[in-house]
């Protein structure tokens, strides 16, 4: 099971990676970034346009947060469907020492 939410995890932070390096959140940092700067004595910044087209020639490294997020939760799944099944070999009495099951 904790394998699954680490698989999860990875794979959705990759997502949000992802998004954010197409412009997803372009607007909203933007926006965060503006309102910080009122605090500051020399408020200069460049407008939306000039912000978005610097922040989309870099973008940030994600295919790994796939591959591994990825890796972990299908080997989580298979862990689990091998271990939730109707027939476990401990409820069957084939690992038993005398009367005692292990």
């Amino acid at each position: 099971m904790d394998n699954s939410i680490s698989g999860f995890l990875l794979l959705s932070f990759g997502i949000l990676v992802f998004i954010s390096n197409d412009g997803g959140f372009s607007m909203l940092s933007y926006g965060v970034k503006r309102i910080f700067l009122v605090f500051k004595k020399d408020p200069r910044m460049e407008n939306f346009y000039e912000y978005k087209k610097k922040r989309l020639e870099k973008p940030a490294p994600f295919k790994y947060l796939l591959v591994v997020g990825s890796i972990y939760f299908f080997i989580a799944i298979i862990f689990l469907i091998i271990l939730k099944r109707p027939f476990n070999l401990y409820s069957n009495g084939l690992f038993c020492i005398g009367e005692e099951k292990i």
